[in-house]
C-alpha cells in the first residue's frame, strides 16, 4: 500500500481481525492478543497475490461481524476504515443494505436499555457517517446541473444517518442535493423549497411523533414529488401525492425517476 492511500482490506486482514477478537474476549489482553495474531499469520504458508487480493465486502456476513463488534470495544478506527473500504468498492446502497443495516440491528440486539449498548450505536451511526464523507464527499454544484433534490427531517426529528446515506447514493450516481439536516421547521422547509430549485423532497421520520404530516402538506404545494422516509410515517396518513419509501433504493429510485 503507497503513503497515503486508503487501506485496502484482504481475507487475510478480516481473519486476523476475528482471530484477535475472539482472543480478546477471552480474556487475553489486547497487546498479547495482537501478538499472537502475528505470530499466527508469520507461520501460515502465504496465499496466492490474487488470492489475497479478494476484498473483504464480498463476505459480507464476516465483515457485519467486525463492523458491529468494533464499537464495542470503542475501535471506531476499525469501523470507519472497513466502512469507507466497503462504500468505495460496492457502492453506496449496497453497502447500506448489506453491512449498515445488519451491523445496527446485531449490535441494537442485547437491549435497548444497555448502557454499553446504547453507546456502541451511537459510535458506530458516528462510523458509518464519517466514512459516508469520506468515500463520497458532498460534491460542490457543477455548472448547469438539473435541480436539486431537498433532504430534511421535520421539527423535532434528530436521526439524520439515514438522510445522510440518501445524500451520499445521490451524489454517486451525480443528483445534487441540499441537506437542511435535523428538526428543521416546516416554514424553513416551505421556504428553502421557494428560494432554491428543488426537482424533489425526502422527509425522514424516525418515529409518530416527528412526522408532521402537516410539513408534507405545506411542501407539497411547491414539489410534484415529495417523498416521505423513515419507520415513523403511517400510510394511510400521508396526504395525497406524497410517496412513501421503506427503503434506500426505493428512496433513489422514487426522487430521481424522471431526473437523470
Amino acid at each position: 500500500m503507497e503513503a497515503g492511500r486508503h487501506r485496502r482490506y484482504t481475507t487475510r486482514d478480516l481473519q486476523a481481525l476475528q482471530h484477535m477478537q475472539s482472543l480478546v474476549a477471552a480474556g487475553t489482553p489486547p497487546a498479547m492478543a495482537a501478538a499472537t495474531v502475528r505470530a499466527a499469520q508469520q507461520s501460515a504458508p502465504q496465499t496466492s497475490d490474487s488470492a489475497d487480493q479478494l476484498m473483504v465486502p464480498y463476505d459480507w456476513r464476516a465483515l457485519v461481524t467486525v463492523v458491529s463488534t468494533a464499537p464495542r470495544r470503542v475501535d471506531t478506527a476499525t469501523a470507519v476504515d472497513l466502512l469507507q473500504d466497503a462504500f468505495e468498492q460496492h457502492g453506496v446502497v449496497r453497502t447500506w443494505q448489506q453491512l449498515c443495516l445488519p451491523a445496527m440491528a446485531a449490535i441494537s440486539e442485547p437491549s435497548a436499555d444497555d448502557a454499553e449498548c446504547i453507546e456502541a450505536e451511537h459510535l458506530l451511526s458516528w462510523a458509518i457517517q464519517a466514512s459516508l464523507h469520506q468515500a463520497v464527499p458532498v460534491a460542490p454544484p457543477r455548472e448547469n446541473q438539473a435541480a436539486a433534490v431537498l433532504l430534511a427531517c421535520p421539527a423535532g426529528e434528530q436521526h439524520t444517518l439515514a438522510m445522510e446515506a440518501v445524500r451520499a447514493a445521490l451524489t454517486e450516481i451525480g443528483t445534487a442535493s441540499r441537506v437542511l439536516g435535523a428538526n428543521v421547521p416546516t416554514d424553513a422547509l416551505v421556504s428553502a423549497a421557494a428560494r432554491v430549485e428543488i426537482s424533489a423532497a425526502l422527509l425522514w421520520a424516525q418515529t409518530s411523533r416527528t412526522a408532521r404530516v402537516g410539513a408534507l402538506r405545506a411542501l407539497r404545494a411547491h414539489l410534484d414529488t415529495l417523498v416521505a422516509a423513515g419507520p415513523g410515517w403511517d400510510p394511510e396518513r400521508l396526504p395525497n401525492g406524497v410517496q412513501q419509501a421503506t427503503n434506500l433504493p426505493d428512496a433513489i429510485d422514487l426522487l430521481t425517476r424522471g431526473h437523470q
